[in-house]
């Protein structure tokens, strides 16, 4: 992938608990526009160990213009709060 080509990626999670990560490959860096998803989800920003809490979103929507700035070692995971299925998605550019 080059600069400053449009990152996105979308998943399917089953049951509550399943986690999603809005990671990019070593040696790249994304910043993160806007995160989509049909029921409701938590947002963190993580290092794969630590969790810090960005938002709780209870129901099905998006979240719009963030500019998260996200690496192979800084990167945000979706964690599902919903029995059933959810779907999570993102969009963004790639800045390296």
């Amino acid at each position: 992938m080059a600069f400053p080509d449009q990152v996105t990626g979308t998943a399917s999670l089953t049951g509550s608990g399943q986690t999603y990560d809005i990671r990019p490959a070593a040696g790249e860096e994304w910043i993160i526009h806007n995160i989509f998803f049909n029921k409701g989800i938590q947002i963190y920003m993580t290092d794969g160990t630590n969790l810090v809490p960005l938002r709780v979103l209870a129901h099905g929507w998006f979240w719009e213009w963030l500019s998260f700035h996200v690496n192979n070692t800084r990167f945000i995971r979706l964690k599902t709060i919903r029995t059933g299925t959810t779907l999570v998605g993102f969009d963004g550019v790639q800045s390296k």
